[in-house]
Protein backbone atom coordinates (compact mmCIF):
# COMPACT_ATOMS: atom_id res chain seq x y z
CA UNK A 1 0.00 0.00 0.00
CA UNK A 2 2.54 2.93 -0.89
CA UNK A 3 0.17 5.50 -1.27
CA UNK A 4 -2.22 4.22 2.18
CA UNK A 5 1.17 4.36 4.22
CA UNK A 6 1.75 7.79 3.75
CA UNK A 7 -1.09 8.57 6.26
CA UNK A 8 1.30 7.21 8.86
CA UNK A 9 4.04 9.40 10.97
CA UNK A 10 7.68 8.47 10.30
CA UNK A 11 7.72 6.06 13.53
CA UNK A 12 4.71 3.97 12.11
CA UNK A 13 6.17 3.77 8.73
CA UNK A 14 9.10 2.08 10.02
CA UNK A 15 7.08 -0.48 12.01
CA UNK A 16 5.12 -1.54 8.94
CA UNK A 17 8.04 -2.05 6.91
CA UNK A 18 10.05 -3.62 9.29
CA UNK A 19 7.07 -5.47 10.58
CA UNK A 20 6.42 -6.78 7.08
CA UNK A 21 2.84 -5.09 7.08
CA UNK A 22 2.99 -2.87 3.92
CA UNK A 23 0.79 -5.53 1.81
CA UNK A 24 -2.08 -5.31 4.80
CA UNK A 25 -5.12 -2.93 4.23
CA UNK A 26 -4.56 0.66 6.38
CA UNK A 27 -7.59 -0.14 8.50
CA UNK A 28 -6.00 -3.48 10.10
CA UNK A 29 -2.99 -1.49 10.34
CA UNK A 30 -4.62 1.40 12.17
CA UNK A 31 -6.56 -0.62 14.68
CA UNK A 32 -3.06 -2.52 16.04
CA UNK A 33 -1.55 1.42 16.19
CA UNK A 34 -5.34 2.12 18.19
CA UNK A 35 -5.16 -0.90 20.68
CA UNK A 36 -1.69 -0.87 21.43
CA UNK A 37 -1.52 3.05 22.40
CA UNK A 38 -4.67 1.79 24.64
CA UNK A 39 -3.20 -1.54 26.02
CA UNK A 40 0.61 -0.02 26.24
CA UNK A 41 2.06 -2.38 24.15
CA UNK A 42 4.66 -1.90 21.61
CA UNK A 43 3.13 -2.25 18.20
CA UNK A 44 7.02 -3.35 16.68
CA UNK A 45 7.58 -6.22 19.29
CA UNK A 46 5.64 -9.19 18.18
CA UNK A 47 6.14 -11.29 21.40
CA UNK A 48 3.76 -8.01 23.40
CA UNK A 49 1.34 -7.69 19.87
CA UNK A 50 0.79 -8.98 16.35
CA UNK A 51 -1.18 -8.21 13.35
CA UNK A 52 -1.42 -12.10 12.09
CA UNK A 53 -2.47 -12.88 8.29
CA UNK A 54 -5.01 -15.89 7.96
CA UNK A 55 -6.35 -17.89 4.71
CA UNK A 56 -10.11 -18.76 5.05
CA UNK A 57 -12.63 -19.47 2.64
CA UNK A 58 -13.74 -16.11 2.14
CA UNK A 59 -9.84 -14.72 1.62
CA UNK A 60 -8.03 -12.97 3.99
CA UNK A 61 -8.23 -12.42 7.39
CA UNK A 62 -6.61 -10.19 9.93
CA UNK A 63 -6.32 -10.52 13.43
CA UNK A 64 -4.51 -8.47 16.51
CA UNK A 65 -3.21 -10.99 18.72
CA UNK A 66 -1.58 -10.85 22.32
CA UNK A 67 -0.10 -12.62 25.07
CA UNK A 68 -1.95 -12.67 28.19
CA UNK A 69 0.24 -10.70 29.76
CA UNK A 70 -0.99 -8.11 27.63
CA UNK A 71 -4.41 -8.40 28.34
CA UNK A 72 -3.38 -8.16 31.94
CA UNK A 73 -1.64 -4.88 31.42
CA UNK A 74 -4.04 -3.66 29.41
CA UNK A 75 -6.82 -4.16 32.06
CA UNK A 76 -4.06 -2.27 34.46
CA UNK A 77 -3.94 1.12 32.35
CA UNK A 78 -7.39 0.81 31.81
CA UNK A 79 -8.42 0.98 35.47
CA UNK A 80 -5.66 3.37 36.34
CA UNK A 81 -7.05 5.70 33.89
CA UNK A 82 -10.55 5.33 34.80
CA UNK A 83 -9.72 5.22 38.88
CA UNK A 84 -11.90 1.51 38.86
CA UNK A 85 -10.51 -2.14 39.59
CA UNK A 86 -10.21 -4.88 38.28
CA UNK A 87 -9.45 -8.70 39.63
CA UNK A 88 -8.83 -12.12 37.36
CA UNK A 89 -10.03 -14.91 39.56
CA UNK A 90 -8.00 -18.56 39.65
CA UNK A 91 -7.85 -20.76 36.78
CA UNK A 92 -10.77 -23.41 37.15
CA UNK A 93 -11.02 -26.79 35.81
CA UNK A 94 -13.57 -29.21 35.32
CA UNK A 95 -13.78 -32.46 34.09
CA UNK A 96 -13.97 -36.04 34.93
CA UNK A 97 -12.46 -38.43 37.23
CA UNK A 98 -10.95 -41.56 37.19
CA UNK A 99 -14.28 -43.53 37.92
CA UNK A 100 -15.98 -41.12 35.97
CA UNK A 101 -17.25 -38.68 38.46
CA UNK A 102 -18.03 -34.85 37.33
CA UNK A 103 -15.11 -33.27 39.44
CA UNK A 104 -16.67 -30.15 39.89
CA UNK A 105 -14.56 -27.10 39.32
CA UNK A 106 -11.04 -27.08 40.37
CA UNK A 107 -8.22 -24.52 41.04
CA UNK A 108 -5.59 -27.80 40.23
CA UNK A 109 -5.75 -30.23 37.64
CA UNK A 110 -3.59 -33.36 36.70
CA UNK A 111 -3.16 -34.34 33.62
CA UNK A 112 -1.32 -37.05 34.05
CA UNK A 113 -3.69 -38.85 36.51
CA UNK A 114 -6.85 -37.31 35.21
CA UNK A 115 -6.57 -36.84 31.62
CA UNK A 116 -7.12 -33.53 29.83
CA UNK A 117 -9.96 -31.64 31.49
CA UNK A 118 -13.38 -30.76 29.61
CA UNK A 119 -13.44 -27.21 30.65
CA UNK A 120 -11.79 -24.05 32.03
CA UNK A 121 -13.16 -21.11 33.89
CA UNK A 122 -12.51 -17.40 34.39
CA UNK A 123 -13.74 -14.73 36.21
CA UNK A 124 -12.55 -10.74 35.37
CA UNK A 125 -14.28 -8.55 38.12
CA UNK A 126 -14.56 -5.16 36.93
CA UNK A 127 -15.92 -2.10 39.32
CA UNK A 128 -17.44 -4.90 41.24
CA UNK A 129 -19.41 -6.60 38.43
CA UNK A 130 -17.99 -10.08 37.43
CA UNK A 131 -17.69 -11.04 34.34
CA UNK A 132 -17.33 -15.10 33.76
CA UNK A 133 -16.30 -16.83 30.93
CA UNK A 134 -16.08 -20.57 30.24
CA UNK A 135 -14.76 -22.41 27.33
CA UNK A 136 -14.71 -26.37 26.33
CA UNK A 137 -12.06 -28.65 25.32
CA UNK A 138 -13.40 -29.81 22.52
CA UNK A 139 -14.32 -26.66 21.20
CA UNK A 140 -10.85 -24.60 22.26
CA UNK A 141 -7.98 -27.11 21.10
CA UNK A 142 -6.22 -26.86 17.91
CA UNK A 143 -5.17 -29.77 16.32
CA UNK A 144 -2.89 -30.87 13.26
CA UNK A 145 -2.49 -33.39 11.07
CA UNK A 146 -5.09 -36.13 9.80
CA UNK A 147 -4.92 -37.61 13.06
CA UNK A 148 -6.57 -34.45 14.46
CA UNK A 149 -4.26 -34.56 17.32
CA UNK A 150 -2.96 -31.51 19.71
CA UNK A 151 -0.46 -29.38 18.43
CA UNK A 152 2.57 -29.33 20.80
CA UNK A 153 1.84 -26.41 22.42
CA UNK A 154 -1.96 -27.61 23.74
CA UNK A 155 -0.15 -31.32 24.18
CA UNK A 156 2.72 -30.17 26.32
CA UNK A 157 0.34 -27.34 28.21
CA UNK A 158 -3.19 -28.36 28.13
CA UNK A 159 -4.22 -26.31 31.08
CA UNK A 160 -2.12 -23.60 30.55
CA UNK A 161 -3.48 -23.16 26.88
CA UNK A 162 -7.52 -23.81 27.82
CA UNK A 163 -7.32 -21.40 30.83
CA UNK A 164 -5.45 -18.98 29.36
CA UNK A 165 -8.36 -19.20 26.28
CA UNK A 166 -11.16 -18.80 29.26
CA UNK A 167 -9.01 -15.61 30.88
CA UNK A 168 -8.91 -13.82 27.10
CA UNK A 169 -12.74 -14.18 27.00
CA UNK A 170 -13.43 -12.89 29.91
CA UNK A 171 -11.00 -10.18 29.85
CA UNK A 172 -12.68 -9.47 26.85
CA UNK A 173 -16.17 -8.98 28.49
CA UNK A 174 -14.92 -6.92 31.04
CA UNK A 175 -13.47 -4.61 28.70
CA UNK A 176 -15.28 -4.52 25.51
CA UNK A 177 -14.53 -0.98 24.20
CA UNK A 178 -10.75 -1.85 24.72
CA UNK A 179 -10.06 -5.51 23.95
CA UNK A 180 -13.16 -6.38 21.76
CA UNK A 181 -11.21 -7.68 18.77
CA UNK A 182 -7.98 -8.79 20.64
CA UNK A 183 -7.21 -12.44 20.78
CA UNK A 184 -4.15 -14.69 22.25
CA UNK A 185 -2.26 -17.08 19.91
CA UNK A 186 -4.27 -20.16 21.20
CA UNK A 187 -7.63 -19.40 20.65
CA UNK A 188 -9.42 -20.26 17.46
CA UNK A 189 -10.80 -17.93 15.23
CA UNK A 190 -13.83 -17.38 12.95
CA UNK A 191 -13.90 -19.06 9.98
CA UNK A 192 -15.68 -21.55 7.61
CA UNK A 193 -12.38 -24.01 7.87
CA UNK A 194 -11.91 -26.43 10.60
CA UNK A 195 -9.16 -25.10 13.12
CA UNK A 196 -6.43 -26.87 11.21
CA UNK A 197 -3.62 -24.46 12.28
CA UNK A 198 -5.02 -22.55 8.90
CA UNK A 199 -2.36 -19.58 10.21
CA UNK A 200 -0.08 -18.52 7.24
CA UNK A 201 2.61 -16.13 7.83
CA UNK A 202 5.56 -14.41 5.55
CA UNK A 203 9.06 -15.26 6.77
CA UNK A 204 9.63 -11.91 7.25
CA UNK A 205 7.11 -11.72 10.20
CA UNK A 206 8.73 -14.74 11.30
CA UNK A 207 12.22 -13.13 11.43
CA UNK A 208 10.89 -10.18 13.19
CA UNK A 209 9.57 -12.89 16.25
CA UNK A 210 13.01 -14.21 15.98
CA UNK A 211 14.56 -10.55 16.11
CA UNK A 212 12.87 -9.70 19.45
CA UNK A 213 13.21 -12.46 20.80
CA UNK A 214 17.02 -12.44 20.60
CA UNK A 215 17.05 -9.25 22.10
CA UNK A 216 19.24 -10.19 24.97
CA UNK A 217 22.15 -8.16 26.92
CA UNK A 218 25.61 -8.18 25.25
CA UNK A 219 27.06 -10.20 28.02
CA UNK A 220 24.76 -12.74 28.28
CA UNK A 221 25.52 -16.24 26.46
CA UNK A 222 24.15 -16.39 23.03
CA UNK A 223 20.40 -17.75 23.93
CA UNK A 224 19.51 -21.26 21.41
CA UNK A 225 17.54 -19.96 18.58
CA UNK A 226 14.62 -22.04 19.13
CA UNK A 227 12.89 -20.81 16.38
CA UNK A 228 15.33 -22.20 13.39
CA UNK A 229 15.11 -25.68 15.53
CA UNK A 230 11.47 -25.32 14.96
CA UNK A 231 11.81 -24.31 11.35
CA UNK A 232 14.36 -27.80 11.22
CA UNK A 233 11.90 -30.28 12.22
CA UNK A 234 10.56 -31.95 9.27
CA UNK A 235 7.98 -34.37 11.78
CA UNK A 236 5.03 -34.06 14.25
CA UNK A 237 7.48 -36.13 16.31
CA UNK A 238 10.49 -34.16 15.92
CA UNK A 239 8.40 -30.88 16.69
CA UNK A 240 6.87 -32.60 19.87
CA UNK A 241 10.42 -33.59 21.08
CA UNK A 242 11.79 -29.87 20.84
CA UNK A 243 8.92 -27.95 22.17
CA UNK A 244 9.20 -30.26 25.50
CA UNK A 245 12.89 -29.29 25.88
CA UNK A 246 11.54 -25.52 25.03
CA UNK A 247 9.16 -26.05 27.57
CA UNK A 248 12.23 -26.85 29.92
CA UNK A 249 14.24 -24.19 28.90
CA UNK A 250 13.03 -21.57 31.25
CA UNK A 251 11.96 -19.18 28.56
CA UNK A 252 9.77 -15.91 29.65
CA UNK A 253 6.06 -16.13 29.31
CA UNK A 254 6.47 -13.93 26.28
CA UNK A 255 9.17 -15.83 24.98
CA UNK A 256 7.41 -19.29 24.85
CA UNK A 257 3.98 -17.90 23.48
CA UNK A 258 6.16 -15.95 20.78
CA UNK A 259 7.96 -19.66 20.27
CA UNK A 260 4.20 -21.29 20.39
CA UNK A 261 2.65 -19.27 17.72
CA UNK A 262 5.95 -20.00 15.25
CA UNK A 263 5.24 -23.46 16.26
CA UNK A 264 1.65 -23.04 15.27
CA UNK A 265 2.46 -22.11 11.52
CA UNK A 266 4.91 -24.53 10.98
CA UNK A 267 3.05 -27.14 12.20
CA UNK A 268 0.83 -26.32 9.47
CA UNK A 269 3.33 -27.16 6.90
CA UNK A 270 4.12 -30.67 8.32
CA UNK A 271 0.32 -31.37 7.41
CA UNK A 272 -0.04 -35.17 8.98
CA UNK A 273 3.78 -35.86 8.67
Amino acid sequence: MPNEIAIFNPEQQTIIEQMGYSHIPQNHIRALFQRSDVMGLNPNNPSQIALIERNSKNGKTYTLQVGIAGLRRAARRIVKADGGTYSESEWLYRGLSKDGRDTGWMDLWSVESMGFPTAAKVTVTRDGQEFPHTVMWEEAVQTFGQGGNPTPMWASKPTFMLGKNAAAGAYRKAFPDELDDVYVDSERFDSEEPMQMQATRQDRGADAVRAALSQKKQEEPAPRDWMAEVKATTTGAQLNALMNEAQSAGLTEQDWDALCIFANDHNETLGGK
